[in-house]
Formats: structure tokens, C-alpha cells, sequence
């Protein structure tokens, strides 16, 4: 900036000026760290459809979630399928969003189906999944690698002193093979699982542990 002044010498009057460097110190700025809020939006589309002819009249389906849920749960997904002369049809919605296969039955064997699935959450509905195909044939059996899911529902009640019943329910996807049986294991108190039978042989979903001690906690 330029500074100008007058000084009065024997009478005389002059007039000066100079320019003059401002320094500004800022010792102390305060500031605000705010949060932002993303709005939600609808998710990706699923990856990875997998369509397996596991009988002659049945499709299994499996896929993995969007690998962006729009900033918002998944609620579920939609499935379309059609064959190579027909439009595609909407399946029932497959919910809740945890769900990730599902097993087409009622199909005509030697006929080619053509899948894709739509992610949904609370926003809308994502973009179609590449799709994928499979033709059932007579001779379609389920691959030999697929393991049954995981039991649901286990309760364990006490019957005496000295036994303990088990129940469960079968579970929601055998892996297109008929259960044979159940693996159960158990621990007593704070210690390490152990098999309590490898197999027990049989489809009912109940065991009786017996032969137990009222002074231990068994899990």
C-alpha cells in the first residue's frame, strides 16, 4: 500500500510518501469440522450369476452382492429369466437381501434359460446383472462339490439331570443332494468343541445327548 504524509520544515511545507509492506499475522483461526450425508442412491447391479442345470426340470441360481449398495441396505433382488424366443419374464422378488441363490423348478427339459438379476434397496432398483444361461437336460444332476447350507434354528432343552434334547431345522438348501444325516459337536464349559457323532444317520432333525453331568454346562 502507498502512505503519504506532510511535514512542515522552516516553513516549508512537503509533501512524502512511501510504500508501506502490510503484514498481517493470523494467530489463531478457528474452523469447523462438519459431517457430511451422502444421499442414498439406487445399488449396483449384482456380479458373479451363476445358473446350474442340477435335474432335468431344475435351474439353481447363485450370484454375489452389488459391490456398491448405494449408500443403502439391500432389501432384496428380482430375477427375470426367458428362453431364446421369449421376453423376459419377473420372477417373485427373492427377499431379504441376505438371499443370494435360488433354485428354478418346473422347467422343461432340453430348453435353453436365460438369467439376469436386479440388486434392490429402499432407493429403487439397480441395472440388470450380465446375464448367464442353462439348459436342464435329461441327464442334469447336481454338481458334487455343492456342501448343503448350515442347519437353522437350534434349541437345546434340558430333560433330566443327565440328558439333553436337541432339535433343529433342515437346511433352506441341501445343495441339490437329499440330507443323510447330521454332524453334531459339542463343548463342556469353557473347553473345545468335539464331536459328539459324525454322522447321525438319519433325516430327523433331533438328538438326545445322554449320559451328562448336572455340574457342567454343555454348549
Amino acid at each position: 500500500m502507498i502512505a503519504s504524509w506532510t511535514e512542515n520544515v522552516e516553513g516549508i511545507k512537503k509533501t512524502k510518501s512511501r510504500k508501506l509492506i502490510l503484514l498481517i499475522v493470523i494467530t489463531s483461526l478457528p474452523f469447523l469440522i462438519g459431517s457430511y450425508a451422502y444421499a442414498a442412491t439406487a445399488p449396483d447391479p449384482p456380479t458373479g450369476l451363476s445358473a446350474i442345470a442340477i435335474y432335468p426340470t431344475v435351474v439353481s441360481l447363485s450370484w454375489s452382492p452389488p459391490q456398491h449398495n448405494g449408500s443403502s441396505a439391500i432389501t432384496g433382488y428380482k430375477l427375470e429369466w426367458k428362453t431364446p424366443t421369449t421376453a423376459y419374464s419377473d420372477h417373485a422378488p427373492i427377499n431379504p437381501g441376505n438371499v443370494t441363490k435360488y433354485n428354478q423348478t418346473g422347467l422343461t427339459t432340453g430348453t435353453t434359460y436365460i438369467y439376469r438379476v436386479y440388486a434392490v434397496n429402499v432407493v429403487g432398483t439397480s441395472n440388470p446383472s450380465p446375464e448367464t444361461s442353462a439348459k436342464p437336460t435329461s441327464t442334469s444332476t447336481p454338481p458334487k462339490n455343492i456342501r448343503p447350507n448350515p442347519p437353522t434354528g437350534l434349541i437345546a432343552t434340558s430333560n433330566s439331570a443327565t440328558q439333553i434334547n436337541l432339535s433343529w431345522n433342515p437346511p433352506a438348501d441341501n445343495g441339490g443332494y437329499p440330507v443323510t444325516g447330521y454332524r453334531i459337536q459339542y463343548k463342556i464349559d469353557s473347553g473345545s468343541f468335539a464331536n459328539l457323532t459324525l454322522n447321525t444317520g438319519t433325516t430327523i432333525p433331533s438328538y438326545s445327548h445322554t449320559g451328562l453331568s448336572s455340574s457342567h454346562t454343555y454348549t
